[in-house]
Formats: structure tokens, C-alpha cells, sequence
């Protein structure tokens, strides 16, 4: 049965169909950045030229397969009883995110501030050149997530796979740390349990159907990571595929570069600062990177680093102290600790702040806090930007309290390293923010093998399968009930319209908002529209039900901006304005020398146009 499990497995030129997937997938993404750069050079981001991309991308990757894979899938039947429970399991999780990601459109609170409203800005000019936008946010993030969602934007005229995206990239982590788990000494048993536990995590859960991003950037961290530790010798070709993940997981997030550190230096100590390989590393990623870094330096030719200022995430390198990482320490492991029992969470909170004291630290430390934040353990929430994962974090501590007092295996500990390098870069570089448990997604999913390591030892499997049925039960709520994307109950997204559900944050009324405006606009014939909004506010919502369709007879532009792209010109030429739309306390506007008037308001917005 092993042997039949090996073969089925095999794949021509050494690689496993798993290897396969997790190259396949780092080859398709560098292809989708790449291709993004070059069609933007002659501004042919359109659909003809994006169709012929993906047609002979797809032709290409299609074809290799044809000629290499011998077979890619180990028969289920193969498997024992106790290898069919998480299987199971982990498909009823993805066939219901999946559910959700393909139903829902993208609904999150930075999806429609500047996720989305970037790639509707994108797809508008047909250029991810930069644009005037009160959003700062949107010109200046990393780039790679909203490069593949603008390619689905302009293929499919609307926002239909953006969620893929995230959701693509936890069947990728299961499939990654699975592998993880076989190079680290693991049984099937002990890879279908690591991959289980990542399956359950409800941060996970939350992100798999969003736009949020902390996925995409763990899938590239699993790529590199089991690159790294999978071979003896880095091959041409496994040096090529790891620069590409790092490259990839830099332009998807912040977070993805401080999660790259310890990667990098673990790469240099392998192969022995090798200059030949080390040199193509740092090629690849500096090519990689080009294009996004010199739009960086257009707007900003002082400050490389602009993105960590305008995200006000990075703590200033005067700043970082041994007392600035222990107090992110604490408070970025403790804020997974809350549990439903509110006095229970008090007592946990004060040993945080007491063991503070006892290591002479503010846990609050205002150099390492956004926005004087302080930590406060709560109930465990469903909301996707501050949902935890108390269970999975009670049951790393354990086992990797058991890993410092019994095992003494070279490999599993070399990989825990590195994921406590990582941890450490994080408490070292990025500020202590209530929502920090979304940068913890890559954390948590590389520390399933280690996990599943310890549980695999223990002599009495039973207690692996109880721990098994706990976790999927507690993640039910997450699956069901989470926030903005409910399944069941009466704000269902299944009882909703696409419209309705892009706007799940803020209910009916906002819905009713963009109707009205849509029809004032429609009514008089207003095809050219000015956003005036602060850095915070939604700017996707107004292309999707202003111009659902990407008609380019229908352009909206941001006007009267006042900060760093102020000067940018508009990549479609001058603009003019029939009416704009504004969110101001102002009843007069003037936009290149003419007076616009309001003529409509509701609740904070209102509609000018000119006299």
C-alpha cells in the first residue's frame, strides 16, 4: 500500500504532484506579475491582451503536464480510517469557504477603501501607472494580489473570482504544509493532521473567502520555506523558485518582507554566501520588485519606505529595543488567549501585564503601538479583522513546550527556528495593533507540522482524533457566522444580492444610498464623475454600481486632492467633470476654475455639479 501511495505520487523529474501544485502555482504568479508589467509598458491592459496571456499560459502549463505527470492524485480508497477523518473534514472547510468566496463579492473594509477601488482604478485606466486618489493606500501598497484580481476584473467584466485569490492560497498552504510535514519525518497520518489544523484555524477561515492578503503571503512564505529545507543541495532551479516566492510574498504584503528575513538569511547560511547564487536571488527579487519601486520613487524619491509611514505599521528603527519586541511579544501571543468567559479573560490579561512587570517592560509601549493601543483580552470574534485563534494557540504552546523538554530532532527544531526568527521580526519592526492577528496567518499555518509532530507521538491516537473533533466543532461558528460573510441566519449573504452583500458592513441603507445616486447621476446624463472623500472612506462601491460593466464611456476620477499624488496627472488625460460626488461639510466646490453646486444630499454624501 506505501509503494502504491509513492507511485501514485510521482511525477517525471523527481517532482510529487504536490510539488508540482506549489511550483505550478509560484511559476503562475510570477507569470501574472510579469505579464502585468509588460502589457502596462504599452498600456495594454485590455481585455484581448490579458485573454492572450491566460490562453497561452494556460496552453503552456496544460501541455507540460501532459508530458510530465505520470499521475496526480492518491486514491482515497488508499486511505485508512483515521486518515479519512481529517480528509473529510478539511473538504466540508474548503467546499464551504469556497461557497462563500465565489458567492460573496469582496466586502471587506480595506477591500472597498483600497483593494478593490485600486484594481477598478487599474482596470479603468488600463494602466497600473499611478493616478490622483485621496487614498493613499491604494497607489503605494504592495501590488501582487490586486495584479491577479485586475486580470480576473478585466476578463470577466466584474469582481466575480477576487476571493478566489485568498482561497486558492489556503489550498495551497494545506497541500504546502502537508509537504512540510513528509520532509520533516511525518506519516501520511501525521501530513493530513498538520494540514487539518490549518484547515481550522478560523483566521483562516475568515481570510479564505476575503481580499485581505495574509494568505496569498503564507502560501509564498510555505513555497520558500519548504524550498529551504526540502533539499541538500539548492539546485539552479530551486534557487530560481525560491527567489520568485520571496519576490512574491514581498509584493502581496508588508508583512511578507519581515516574514522574508529569516528566509533569506537561513538561504545565505545554506548555501555558504555562495556568490553566484546569492547573487541571483538578489537579481531575481530586485527585478521582481522594479516596477513597483520605481513607481514608488515617483511619488516619493526621498522615502523608499513610504508604504510603512502611510499604513502607520512599522516601528521607527531608533525605536526598536529589547523592551519594544518583549512587549510584542507578549501581546502578540496573549491576544490569542481570550476566551468566552469574560472573567476568565481578566485573570489572563493581568498575569500578561504582571509578567510584564516582573520583566521591567511597559506591555503598552507607546514606541511600539499603533496609535497608543493596549491590549485587552475579549471574547473570541468572528469578525475577520480581529478574530483570533485561541485553540490552536493553547495547543502550539504545548506542543512546543513538549519540543524544548523532549525532542532533540536536528530538522524539526532548524524549522521552528525559523518560524521564531519570523515571529521575532514581526514584534521587532511592526507596531502592536488590535488587528495584528491577521499578520499571524503565516505563523500559525508553518507551525501546523510542528504540531502535528508532537501529537503523532503520543502513544494513544485516540487523543489526536478527540483533538481533531474539538477544532472542527469550534470552527463551525466561524464557517457559518462570520463577519461580514454570514451563511446562515437572516443576514445570510445566501438571502442577499451581490450588491447587497458588497456592502454587508453597513447594511440596507448604504445600499439604498448608492441606488439613489445612481439614479440622480443617471437621470442627468452624467458619464464623468469626481470623488471627493477622505483616506479612510469606500471609493469601490461607487464603480460597482456606477459602472458595473467597465464601460469606458463611464469614468470616475478623484478631484481637489491634497496630498502626496496631488500633482499626479489622471493616465486618461485631463478630466472634466459633469458632477462630483462628496463627502465634505462644504456646499461649494471649484475644480479647475468652476463652481459646482450642491444639488442632492443624503445622509454624509452629496452631489455637485457645475453652475
Amino acid at each position: 500500500m506505501n509503494t502504491l501511495r509513492t507511485k501514485t505520487e510521482n511525477i517525471s523529474y523527481g517532482l510529487t504532484w504536490r510539488e508540482a501544485f506549489l511550483f505550478g502555482l509560484i511559476i503562475l504568479g510570477s507569470a501574472v506579475l510579469v505579464s502585468t508589467e509588460i502589457l502596462n509598458l504599452f498600456h495594454a491592459l485590455n481585455f484581448p491582451a490579458v485573454f492572450i496571456f491566460w490562453l497561452f499560459l494556460l496552453l503552456a502549463m496544460g501541455g507540460l503536464l501532459k508530458k510530465r505527470m505520470i499521475k496526480i492524485y492518491s486514491p482515497v480508497l488508499d486511505l485508512t480510517l483515521t486518515e479519512k477523518i481529517p480528509f473529510f473534514l478539511i473538504l466540508v472547510i474548503t467546499v464551504i469557504t469556497g461557497i462563500t468566496a465565489f458567492y460573496c463579492p469582496p466586502n471587506t473594509w480595506d477591500s472597498l477603501t483600497y483593494h478593490m477601488a485600486t484594481v477598478a482604478h487599474w482596470a479603468q485606466n488600463r494602466s497600473v501607472d499611478l493616478y490622483p486618489t485621496h487614498i493613499l493606500r491604494q497607489v503605494i501598497s504592495p501590488v501582487w494580489l490586486g495584479y491577479l484580481a485586475l486580470h480576473f476584473q478585466i476578463l470577466f467584466k466584474g469582481d466575480y473570482l477576487a476571493n478566489s485569490i485568498q482561497w486558492t492560497s489556503m489550498l495551497g498552504c494545506l497541500i504546502g504544509v502537508s509537504l512540510i510535514a513528509k520532509e520533516l519525518g511525518l506519516s501520511l497520518w501525521g501530513q493530513w493532521l498538520s494540514a487539518f489544523l490549518v484547515a481550522t484555524l478560523p483566521m483562516g477561515i475568515l481570510e479564505a473567502s476575503s481580499m485581505q492578503g495574509d494568505y496569498a503571503v503564507a502560501f509564498w512564505i510555505v513555497c520558500a520555506i519548504y524550498i529551504l529545507i526540502s533539499y541538500k543541495n539548492l539546485s539552479f532551479s530551486r534557487t530560481v523558485l525560491f527567489a520568485l516566492s520571496i519576490s512574491l510574498a514581498i509584493l502581496t504584503k508588508g508583512t511578507g518582507l519581515v516574514f522574508s528575513i529569516p528566509l533569506l538569511i537561513g538561504l545565505l547560511l545554506r548555501i555558504k554566501f555562495n556568490l553566484v547564487k546569492t547573487g541571483l536571488v538578489l537579481g531575481i527579487i530586485l527585478i521582481m520588485l522594479s516596477g513597483y519601486l520605481v513607481r514608488i520613487h515617483q511619488l516619493s524619491p526621498k522615502n523608499i519606505l513610504i508604504a510603512c509611514d502611510v499604513h502607520h505599521v512599522s516601528i521607527n528603527l531608533g525605536d526598536i529595543s529589547n523592551s519594544t519586541i518583549e512587549a510584542n511579544l507578549l501581546r502578540n501571543i496573549g491576544m490569542h488567549l481570550g476566551t468566552p468567559d469574560q472573567d476568565l479573560n481578566k485573570k489572563i490579561e493581568k498575569c500578561l501585564y504582571q509578567l510584564g512587570s516582573l520583566l521591567k517592560i511597559n506591555i503598552n509601549d507607546p514606541k511600539a503601538s499603533f496609535v497608543l493601543s493596549e491590549i485587552h483580552l475579549s471574547k473570541p470574534s468572528h469578525d475577520e479583522n480581529f478574530a483570533t485563534n485561541p485553540w490552536h494557540a493553547v495547543l502550539y504552546l504545548c506542543c512546543l513546550a513538549f519540543l524544548c523538554v523532549f525532542v532533540r530532532n536536528k530538522r524539526i527544531w532548524v524549522y521552528t527556528i525559523y518560524i521564531a526568527g519570523m515571529l521575532l521580526c514581526l514584534c521587532a519592526f511592526v507596531l502592536w495593533q488590535p488587528w495584528s492577528s491577521r499578520f499571524h496567518l503565516p505563523l500559525f499555518v508553518l507551525l501546523a507540522p510542528v504540531a502535528a509532530y508532537v501529537l503523532e507521538r503520543i502513544k494513544f491516537r485516540i487523543i489526536a482524533l478527540i483533538i481533531i473533533f474539538v477544532f472542527f466543532i469550534l470552527a463551525i461558528p466561524y464557517l457559518t457566522d462570520g463577519h461580514p460573510r454570514h451563511l446562515w441566519g437572516s443576514q445570510s449573504f445566501l438571502k442577499k444580492s451581490r450588491a447587497a452583500n458588497l456592502l454587508s458592513y453597513s447594511g440596507a441603507s448604504s445600499e439604498d444610498l448608492n441606488i439613489d445616486i445612481k439614479n440622480k447621476l443617471h437621470a442627468m446624463g452624467c458619464d464623468q464623475i469626481g470623488l471627493l472623500m477622505g483616506e479612510d472612506d469606500w471609493d469601490y462601491p461607487f464603480y460597482a454600481f456606477l459602472n458595473p460593466h467597465q464601460k469606458g464611456s463611464i469614468r470616475i476620477e478623484h478631484v481637489l486632492i491634497d496630498n502626496l499624488t496631488k500633482d499626479v496627472q489622471y493616465p486618461l488625460g485631463d478630466f472634466s467633470p459633469c458632477a462630483i460626488i462628496g463627502i465634505t461639510g462644504l456646499n461649494t466646490l471649484n475644480f479647475h476654475h468652476k463652481t459646482f453646486d450642491l444639488i442632492f444630499t443624503k445622509d454624509n454624501f452629496k452631489i455637485f455639479t457645475k453652475k
